[in-house]
């Protein structure tokens, strides 16, 4: 295996450091220069980018050599007064000559600013750089860190508190190198060993020393360690080949993230978290959420585990999808169809699963919420105390203490039903869109009820009052009473305090 940066030129670190800060070359100087809302939103020139294809000053050179991976001529260099800058560059053996012919350079590897870092990578044929083969993948390379992919996987990175963390499957390492700013130490493992030199590049690169990087399969060299917090972005396409490390997942996409799922209970400590995006599927013996579960195995109840879906595809659309895009062809999707409903897979779900072990004896929570698409990372550590408070014995006494208001933009809508040549009223629909979406439907007098929930009278005032001008049935128990609060408040039509859903982002 050729790597082809250099480990060993720690002074031409700090030069390309330089470079970068004086040409701006960073997340909000590209996006700027190119008219990007965000860093994941770039596209090389062979990908189709509109815009000038000159490199006006030292910006637009850095993107052209290792973003877009095109080659510059060596005299547009000098004329920038950047010679003395891209020797670091050559040092780290980022720079070398382009197949255009002499007097041109081009680059060995990516290298872009995501997540207020810089981040190295493997040239690919959208932007080939000094490659003979137009930037061909190998099974083993490092795949780039601003993908739709990667903006999902880091959207949801949970921030660390003081304790170790571990990134499996970590291929830049870019999820390590962003938690190592809060944790106390940071692993990062991956099964390929071009991952793990471009991850120790990287870590240089940016001036992380608080972390560790190894080479093995998954918990595999981590021996009987245990972590405070575990992150994983494995591969998940299911593939009946293995084409690509950093994609394959197996015949079912599952394969990588079952045996992670399989080794928490040794590797993730009391009071400790893990989170993934990825893919993986429902079946027709159980649910997704369940799966996980038996994945755990004997100490499954010490877990509590969340799945926050942000697309459900059902066998048939998942594979009628891949024939569309070029993907599959029509034998490869019929004969994928065979297997996979052999396996039992009715349907795949793509998004977030949280596993958190419970630091004290309590029941465990198993929760399914479907996410709106704007909702942002912090409704992830709400649905989390949410559902462990919701199971507490003494919740729904303490509910009717609470002070709730009316959640903003929550939709009331009476609906009518024509009968005898009448509108009559039939109830009360009742919608919170966001930010996980939910729907009642209710009583008309709901409504009325509802307006008296303003933040300032507590549960049981309302329950008197609302019995007592009977928008409430008389035979209405307290504490089913109760029940219809905490479901209104878990679908983001009203708020308790203490559980304030934070605002979609």
């Amino acid at each position: 295996m050729r790597f082809p940066l250099r480990l060993d030129r720690p002074e031409a670190l700090g030069g390309l450091r330089e470079l970068a800060s004086t040409t701006d070359f960073s997340e909000r100087g590209v996006c700027d220069r190119l008219g990007l809302p965000s860093i994941y939103d770039f596209q090389t020139l062979r990908a189709g980018r509109e815009g000038s294809a000159d490199v006006a000053d030292g910006l637009d050179l850095l993107i052209r050599l290792f973003m877009d991976g095109e080659g510059v001529r060596a005299s547009r260099i000098e004329e920038l007064g950047l010679s003395g800058g891209m020797r670091a560059v050559e040092a780290l053996g980022l720079l070398g000559g382009h197949p255009r012919g002499p007097g041109w350079l081009g680059a060995s590897a990516l290298l872009y600013p995501t997540e207020s870092l810089l981040i190295s990578s493997d040239l690919n044929e959208q932007a080939p750089g000094i490659s003979e083969d137009g930037g061909r993948l190998r099974r083993d390379s490092v795949y780039p860190a601003i993908t739709n992919a990667a903006r999902e996987f880091m959207s949801d990175l949970p921030l660390p508190g003081a304790g170790r963390v571990l990134d499996l499957c970590s291929g830049t390492g870019i999820g390590a190198l962003a938690l190592a700013r809060g944790a106390e130490e940071v692993w990062a493992v991956d099964i390929t060993e071009r991952c793990t030199l471009f991850a120790e590049f990287n870590a240089r690169l940016n001036g992380v020393h608080n972390i560790r990087i190894l080479f093995g399969d998954l918990y595999e060299p981590l021996h009987e360690r245990q972590f405070d917090l575990i992150v994983a972005h494995p591969p998940y396409v299911p593939s009946d080949a293995d084409e690509f490390v950093f994609r394959d997942g197996g015949a079912d996409g599952e394969r990588i993230v079952r045996r992670i799922l399989e080794g928490l209970p040794d590797h993730l400590a009391p009071g400790g978290l893990f989170y993934a995006r990825c893919m993986a599927t429902d079946r027709d013996d159980a649910p997704l959420e369940r799966r996980i579960r038996s994945f755990l195995g004997a100490r499954a109840e010490e877990f509590d585990v969340f799945v926050i879906p942000s697309r459900e595809m059902r066998l048939s659309d998942y594979l009628s999808g891949g024939v569309r895009s070029g993907r599959m062809g029509f034998e490869e999707a019929e004969s994928r169809r065979v297997r996979l409903e052999e396996a039992g897979v009715e349907a795949f779900v793509h998004g977030t699963l949280l596993v958190q072990r419970r630091a004290v004896g309590r029941p465990a929570v198993t929760s399914r919420r479907f996410r709106a698409p704007q909702a942002g990372p912090e409704v992830l550590d709400w649905l989390r105390r949410w559902e462990v408070a919701r199971l507490d014995s003494g919740f729904g006494e303490a509910v009717l203490e609470m002070t709730p208001r009316l959640r903003e933009g929550a939709v009331l809508e009476l609906r009518y039903r024509v009968a005898g040549g009448k509108p009559l009223t039939e109830g009360l629909s009742v919608r919170s869109d966001g930010p996980f979406p939910s729907a009642f439907f209710l009583p008309a007098d709901t409504a009325h009820l509802l307006s008296l929930f303003d933040g300032a009278t507590p549960v049981r005032e309302v329950f008197r009052e609302g019995t007592h001008k009977e928008w409430i049935p008389p035979a209405t128990r307290e504490e089913e009473f109760v029940g219809l609060l905490v479901a209104l408040s878990g679908g983001g039509v009203l708020e308790l305090p203490g559980f304030e859903i934070p605002a979609d982002t």
